[in-house]
C-alpha cells in the first residue's frame, strides 16, 4: 500500500512539472528575438485600419529583402491590449517584425503584439530586451495604457539596419555573420543598443563566453 502511494505522489509531482508553464514559452520576445524570427522587419505608417487587419505602407525595408510597398497585416485579438504596445489608429507609425501568413498578409511575432513596436518621431517603444542596461528603465505610454523601454529612434534605426548588416539569422537559434571583424567591431561600437545586439550574436555564434 505504501509503494503504490509513493508511485502515486510521484506520478503527480511530474504531472505537475510537465504542466508547469516555461518562461521563455509565455514571457514576450525581445528585441533580439524578434530580429532573429521575422521574415519582415519594416517600418511603416499604419493605413485602412479593421478589427482583423490593417495596412502598413512602408517607409523603411531594415532587411532590404523584397517587400510589396504595402503589407496586409493581420491583427490578432488573442491578447488584451494591455500587453501589446499599445493601440493605434490610422496614420500612426510603428516597426514591424513579422511572419508571412500566406495570401500576401503578414502576422506580428509575439503572443502579445511584441512584433508591433509603436513608434514617435523621437522614440520607439521595445516590450522586451534581453539584460537591458540599468539605466533603461520602462516608461509608461502618455494615456498610461502600456509600458516599454523607450529607445532614440534614430540610435534604433541605425541598430537594426546594421544589426543585419552584419549578421543573417539561419535557422532556429542560428546566425553567421557575414561582416569582417573590423566591421563588426565598428557595429558594436556604434551605440548601447548595437553593443547588446552584437554581444548576443557572437554569443550565440560562439565568438564570446
Amino acid at each position: 500500500m505504501r509503494h503504490s502511494r509513493v508511485k502515486s505522489v510521484i506520478a503527480s509531482l511530474i504531472l505537475l512539472v510537465s504542466a508547469a508553464p516555461v518562461a521563455s514559452d509565455y514571457g514576450p520576445m525581445t528585441l533580439f528575438q524578434l530580429l532573429m524570427a521575422n521574415d519582415v522587419a519594416v517600418r511603416g505608417d499604419v493605413t485602412n485600419l479593421e478589427d482583423a487587419r490593417y495596412e502598413i505602407e512602408l517607409a523603411y525595408n531594415f532587411r532590404q529583402s523584397e517587400v510589396p510597398k504595402s503589407l496586409g497585416v493581420i491583427r490578432f485579438d488573442s491578447y488584451p491590449p494591455e500587453t501589446r504596445t499599445g493601440d493605434f489608429d490610422v496614420g500612426q507609425f510603428i516597426v514591424l517584425f513579422a511572419v508571412a501568413e500566406g495570401e500576401g498578409l503578414v502576422r506580428p511575432l509575439g503572443r502579445a503584439g511584441e512584433g508591433e513596436i509603436r513608434r514617435d518621431a523621437d522614440y520607439v517603444y521595445v516590450q522586451a530586451l534581453s539584460r537591458p542596461p540599468t539605466t533603461l528603465t520602462r516608461t509608461r505610454s502618455e494615456d498610461g495604457t502600456y509600458a516599454a523601454y523607450r529607445i532614440d529612434a534614430r540610435l534604433f534605426d541605425q541598430a537594426v539596419e546594421g544589426f543585419y548588416g552584419c549578421y543573417r539569422p539561419t535557422g532556429p537559434g542560428r546566425i553567421e555573420r557575414i561582416c569582417s571583424s573590423d566591421a563588426q567591431e565598428s557595429y558594436r561600437g556604434g551605440s548601447w543598443l548595437a553593443g547588446h545586439l552584437s554581444k548576443i550574436a557572437e554569443r550565440m555564434i560562439g565568438g564570446e563566453d
